[in-house]
């Protein structure tokens, strides 16, 4: 059996003091992003600790999702991703942290749907995404289901539909993987009203949500509201206020993990066109804080990258809580944990010697 090479680059846990007293409503400062287009950018979603930006753009006239990976503290010029398979439409991505599993959106795509749009996931590997298989009937449905949102762990999906039985014209939703499928979505009756909520959120600590809702009370369209898991219920949601809602229509938000930035789409006036997309500083709602973790997987004798499983421990339930990747061109993982537990982390794949820390 061959062996290899684990190393731990950064841990990563945020102190409390460092996370913004909720108590105090900080003073928000409102940028657009630098490669927003005349057509709709929206949809954003990060990776690798917010080191790698996807979003949706129809600025080639079709609606794709695009890549920008951060060097130096700035963003460079977005790639589009070609691999995801042949639909009319594709868009609205969410990623696990270590950026090797999407879950998206597609409408008329190659695979096949259930619906008028339906859910695909997609692997990455060498480089490249492979084609997107559908999710299946139990999580799509005949209607209308997009914009998915993964916890932090790739073990609950969020997601918008306008499927019969909901509450209004579009309802959230929630599905939880089994270990071989995901269960029947349950609706969140808490959050869903008889208007439209769309563009649901969680946030890296599992407990936060951010969505969109054109209930009555906001300040424009659409606004963007929180709302925090309390036990199995999420509580009472609250408008984000300004300057991040405005008389506009404001979507998409989502925030970074243990940083002060967040990101959302917006087609407010003075904008490059239709939806764009605006990172907020401070976050005026922010996540508790989370434990991240890097490393490498390599081969001890040659330094190869390896694309290992990394699987995550509770060491006081003995369960596992998460299973990641390694990328295997760079032999890079991250992890994104809850704060206050003990984990162990191992690497595993087949052709290797079992490796834990």
């Amino acid at each position: 059996m061959k062996q290899w090479s684990f190393v731990l680059l950064a841990v990563t846990i945020a102190a409390s003091a460092q996370i913004q007293q909720r108590t105090l409503r900080p003073t928000v400062e409102v940028f657009p992003f630098e490669y927003n287009s005349t057509a709709d950018d929206f949809c954003p979603a990060v990776t690798h600790n917010g080191a790698t930006l996807y979003f949706t753009s129809d600025r080639s006239g079709e609606q794709r999702i695009y890549v920008c990976r951060s060097r130096g503290g700035q963003w460079l010029s977005p790639d589009r991703i070609r691999t995801l398979g042949d639909a009319k439409h594709i868009g609205c991505p969410t990623l696990t942290p270590d950026g090797q599993t999407m879950i998206f959106a597609a409408y008329q795509h190659e695979a096949g749907s259930s619906g008028r749009t339906d859910l695909y996931m997609s692997k990455r590997s060498e480089g490249y995404w492979s084609k997107g298989t559908n999710l299946g009937a139990t999580v799509n449905s005949s209607a209308w289901d997009s914009q998915g949102s993964l916890s932090s762990d790739g073990r609950t999906l969020y997601f918008a539909s306008d499927r019969p039985g909901g509450k209004g014209g579009t309802d959230l939703y929630r599905s939880r993987w089994l270990g071989d499928r995901w269960s029947e979505p349950e609706p969140l009756g808490e959050i869903n009203t008889e208007y439209d909520e769309i563009t649901p959120s969680i946030a890296p600590d599992n407990k936060t949500l951010y969505f969109a809702s054109n209930r009555p009370g906001g300040n424009g369209g659409y606004d963007i509201y929180v709302a925090r898991l309390q036990g199995n219920r999420f509580g009472q949601p609250q408008n984000l206020g300004e300057p991040i809602n405005t008389d506009a229509n404001d979507i998409s938000y989502i925030a970074l993990p243990n940083s002060t930035t967040a990101y959302f789409a917006s087609d407010r006036s003075n904008g490059s066109g239709g939806y764009d997309i605006y990172r907020a500083v401070p976050n005026p709602e922010m996540p508790e804080p989370v434990v991240t973790m890097r490393g490498l997987v390599r081969n001890s004798t040659t330094q190869i990258p390896v694309g290992a499983d990394i699987i995550i421990t509770d060491l006081k339930t003995r369960q596992k809580v998460a299973i990641f990747q390694s990328d295997d061109e760079t032999g890079e993982y991250y992890v994104t944990l809850t704060a206050g537990r003990s984990y162990a982390v191992t690497a595993y794949h087949p052709d290797y010697l079992f490796y834990s820390e």
